[in-house]
Parts: C-alpha cells; sequence; structure tokens
C-alpha cells in the first residue's frame, strides 16, 4: 500500500475552519495514531500474504522433491536415448522388410505375367502357386508398412512425454527461483519493519538527553482510553474464552498472548514518564477481569 493510500484512509478529525480559527493547533490535522496503525497493519497484512505464498511455493517443491523430481532430468534424457534407440531400431527393420516385401511383389508380378503370356500355355500348379507368393509377400509388405507407421508413432508419443518432462523441470526452476524471491522479499519487510518499530521506540526528545516534558492530566487521560481501547479489544475477540478465563482466574495465563501483544502497542504509544507516573495499564487490567463481556 502506498503512503497516498495510506493518507487517503485517515479519518480526518478537524477541518480547515478549525485550524483557521485557532481552535486546533495545525499538526492535529492528521492523526497520526491511526495513520501509525494502517501502517502497521500494512506490514503485517503483507508479511502475512509472503509467508503464506512462501510455505506454498516450498511445500510444492518438497512435493515435487519427494515425487523423484531431483533426478528427473538424468532419467528423461537415459530413458530419451534408449527409447529413440528402440524406435529407430524398430523403424529400419520395418523398413528394410517392407523394400524386401516390396521388390518380392515386383518380381512376382512380371512372374506372372509372363506365365499369364506364355505362348505355350499356362501351368495351372504353378500359376496357383505363383498367385499365393504374390497374396503372401504383399501381406508382409502392408504388415511391414503398418510397423513403420506404428514406430513413427510410438516415437512421435516418446517426444511429447519429453517435451511435457521438460516442461516440468522448467516449471520447478521458475519455482525454485520463485521461492528465492519470496524469501529475498519477506527479509526486507521483516528489516522495515524493525526498523520501525527501532524508531518507534526511540523516545524523542528522552533519546536525545533532553529532561522530559511533565506528565499533564491530559497525558494521563490519554493513556487510560488507549489502555482501555487495547484491553477491551483483546477481550471482546472472544468474549466466551475472555469469560471463562475470567471465572476461573486465569486471565494471565489463557490471554497472555493476546496481553502481550497489546501492551507492547501501549508502551509505543504512551512514554515511560505517563507509564512510570501512575499504573494505568494494570488498573485497566483489573478493571477489565472483573466484569462479564
Amino acid at each position: 500500500m502506498t503512503p497516498e493510500e495510506l493518507l487517503a484512509q485517515i479519518t480526518p478529525k478537524y477541518g480547515l475552519d478549525d485550524v483557521q480559527s485557532d481552535a486546533v493547533e495545525a499538526v492535529s490535522v492528521l492523526d497520526f495514531e491511526e495513520l501509525e496503525d494502517l501502517i502497521g497493519s500494512a506490514v503485517k497484512a503483507r508479511t502475512q500474504g509472503l509467508m503464506d505464498e512462501l510455505s506454498a511455493a516450498r511445500k510444492e517443491l518438497n512435493d515435487f522433491a519427494a515425487g523423484g523430481g531431483d533426478g528427473l532430468e538424468a532419467e528423461a534424457a537415459e530413458a530419451a536415448l534408449e527409447a529413440e534407440a528402440r524406435a529407430l531400431e524398430a523403424k529400419a527393420d520395418a523398413e528394410q522388410r517392407a523394400a524386401a516385401a516390396e521388390s518380392k511383389v515386383a518380381q512376382l508380378s512380371a512372374q506372372l505375367r509372363d506365365l499369364e503370356g506364355s505362348s505355350g500355355g499356362v501351368d495351372p500348379i504353378e500359376l496357383e502357386a505363383v498367385q499365393g507368393e504374390l497374396a503372401d509377400t504383399q501381406g508382409d509388405l502392408q504388415a511391414a508398412e503398418e510397423s513403420q507407421r506404428a514406430a513413427e508413432e510410438a516415437r512421435d508419443a516418446l517426444q511429447a512425454q519429453l517435451d511435457e518432462a521438460q516442461a516440468q523441470l522448467d516449471g520447478v526452476d521458475g519455482l525454485q527461483a520463485r521461492v528465492s524471491e519470496l524469501e529475498a522479499e519477506l527479509a526486507q519487510v521483516r528489516e522495515q519493519l524493525a526498523e520501525a518499530e527501532a524508531s518507534g521506540g526511540a523516545g524523542g526528545a528522552e533519546a536525545d538527553g533532553e529532561p522530559a516534558a511533565p506528565v499533564t492530566e491530559s497525558d494521563i487521560k490519554h493513556a487510560r482510553r488507549l489502555a482501555e481501547a487495547f484491553l477491551e479489544e483483546v477481550f471482546m475477540d472472544d468474549e466466551a474464552k475472555s469469560n471463562a478465563a475470567i471465572a476461573a482466574g486465569t486471565v494471565g495465563e489463557v490471554l497472555k498472548g493476546e496481553l502481550g501483544a497489546a501492551y507492547k502497542q501501549y508502551v509505543k504509544r504512551v512514554s515511560a514518564a505517563v507509564r512510570a507516573q501512575q499504573p494505568i495499564w494494570d488498573d485497566c487490567l483489573e478493571a477489565c477481569s472483573k466484569r462479564e463481556w
């Protein structure tokens, strides 16, 4: 999501008239807390999408390797050579038999014409023998031609299989490249997220060695609203689970992960000075743990 798309989603809290009338300061026109939420959500969604895509690509690659895909190229090449040799041998044999049969047919046909045109008459027995041999030879010729066609069809089928195997190999190469791209992109997103978290927790003026500004009542109220909002989101996400944990007195154990994630967000939004002033988070958590959701 681009910065422009993120800014477009921010809910305007004040208008230009409010700024011109000095009702608010100009810096308040944008809700920077909402912008931070949107950025965090976008990064989280992108990271999860990359993780899902990378997991699917790795599974497909592992399934292919488990099925013998690693040695497919060598096996396909060896099978191609053997099958091609057999196809060529069969075709050559068929062509040789067809040529021999064709020559025999021509010879017998000439012999038959000589017998039929003989002025001394035709020996019926000899004529019948030549006719029978001619019929047999013509049958051999037809069989040889069929064998030749079968050999050519087998070779075409083999070529189709080889093309398919090559397509699979190309697909694996592409899949491996995609896995590498996803890993690199995921690493980049994680690095950006780490940098954002580091910059978000720097502490502003305190990080520069300047004294922290005094904690005001407004700061306390703001921190309490944030704590209540974060905790309500945790408890309301699964009300049955929350109520069961409250009844059993095991809120800390049952909702440990959710509360930890919410507290991290609270720490990012509330300065250390405000958190040290009052145990706001603990007070709100205790209150949420005593009510029914």
